[in-house]
């Protein structure tokens, strides 16, 4: 294990600034290529809207099939080689999916490259906390967050700028250029790995494995409690953010790209909030912070019942927006560093596998749920009922006598 500890600041660190690059560049380009596969299906090839949603399907369902399958592997193996492995061969399935003809042919391949990029989340997990000193994983995880914040809102927006010029394949192009800049520069990042397990992976030992994982959640209240809050938190979430463009739909039918400016400022929002948690050295209640976190998200989307019904300004609605991604923002870096803190090494990437299975399974539901509900109900009371639910839900959080194993980093 190589860990750069000589620096007090996280940018001394050469490591992380060079995992930060690979990081922010797979992000940029994940975001390129959701917008440039959304205009290429529903404008390019005017698809159903069945076939738009089984796109939404094809990017998400393999993480929750496979998360835990690669939790596995991103502890028995190299971590810079499988990341620099699944760089390459999602830039190479990149290529065909530009050079793709056909909706059915990319859908296809958007699955392939999704199944591999599932190795890509626990992989990086498990190496970060490798390079990174423990006292500085805070720091790390709410920069990289911020990055990620960052990509959403140029990626949508820079998108948007170049299929004005260009044909919306060209973002294709960017994206597989940028996984393999970043397979180089994971490539170049000093690392001496720790004693790599020669056992073959048989089904029985895969289980055996899987199941460490599994108990080391239930075992530390601090992760069982966290992994649960974040999952209900994020299936809430994705009731709602799964039918943001009908209600957008309902409030401006003529302005399309209303959608890409309020997911730009949603991202602004999650990047302040990483910006502000990276200024912190500990993190002294977590309570309080999961809980602050959710009642800003939930208070978000009562605003956006209340703008349905009630409300017609511009203004309040990118304020509600921001907000929302304020909370969202917080909620995710302080459940990634948690997660983190409170795992060993050795079970990093099997239990960041379980986490992002679950997490896919909350997203997969989410927009079906949302979607019936909204067919059932008025927009507002969906809206409405939800954001209350969580904002319930966030107070009760706060009030929690949480003992972690540690209160403070």
């Amino acid at each position: 294990m190589s860990v750069d500890s000589s620096s007090k600041s996280i940018w001394g660190n050469k490591q992380f600034r060079k995992l930060f690059a690979s990081v922010s560049i797979t992000s940029l380009g994940g975001w390129f290529d959701i917008f440039a596969i959304q205009i290429i299906f529903a404008y390019s090839w005017h698809a159903s809207p069945m076939l738009v949603g089984l796109l939404f399907v094809a990017y998400v369902a393999p993480g929750m099939i496979l998360g835990q399958f690669a939790g596995v592997l991103a502890d028995r193996y190299n971590k810079k080689t499988l990341l620099i492995r699944t760089q390459i061969i999602c830039g190479i399935l990149t290529v065909c999916l530009l050079l793709s003809p056909y909706p059915y042919l990319s859908l296809g391949i958007v699955v392939v490259r999704s199944c591999i990029e599932t190795f890509w989340g626990p992989a990086q997990g498990a190496f970060l906390k490798e390079v990174i000193p423990p006292q500085m994983l805070l720091k790390a995880n709410a920069v990289i967050s911020s990055m990620s914040s960052l990509a959403k809102i140029i990626g949508p927006l820079l998108g948007a700028a170049i299929i004005a010029y260009a044909k919306p394949q060209f973002c294709l192009l960017i994206t597989a250029i940028g996984f393999f800049i970043s397979a180089a520069t994971t490539y170049f990042i000093a690392y001496k790995p720790e004693a790599i397990q020669s056992v073959p992976l048989h089904i029985r030992q895969f289980f055996k494995e899987l199941s460490e994982g599994w108990r080391i959640i239930f075992r530390s209240k601090m992760l069982r409690s966290s992994c649960l809050i974040f999952i209900v938190c994020l299936f809430f979430a994705m009731l709602i953010e799964g039918q943001v463009s009908i209600f957008l739909r309902e409030i401006a039918p003529h302005q399309p790209d209303l959608l890409g400016h309020l997911m730009a400022v949603s991202g602004l929002g999650a990047l302040l909030a990483g910006i502000g948690l990276g200024k912190k050295a500990q993190i002294v209640s977590y309570r309080t912070h999961f809980g602050t976190s959710i009642i800003l998200l939930g208070f978000g989307y009562v605003g956006l019942s209340g703008y349905l019904s009630v409300y017609e300004s511009a203004l309040l609605l990118y304020l509600l927006f921001f907000v929302g991604g304020v909370g969202l923002g917080w909620l995710v870096v302080v459940y990634s560093f948690v997660m983190q803190h409170f795992t060993d090494q050795a079970l990093m990437g099997r239990v960041g596998g379980i986490s992002a299975s679950i997490q896919c399974g909350a997203m997969v539901s989410g927009p079906l749920i949302g979607g019936a509900l909204m067919h059932l109900f008025k927009g507002e009371y969906v809206f409405g009922s939800i954001g209350i639910l969580l904002m319930l839900f966030g107070l009760g959080v706060a009030c929690l006598k949480w003992t972690p194993e540690s209160a403070v980093v």
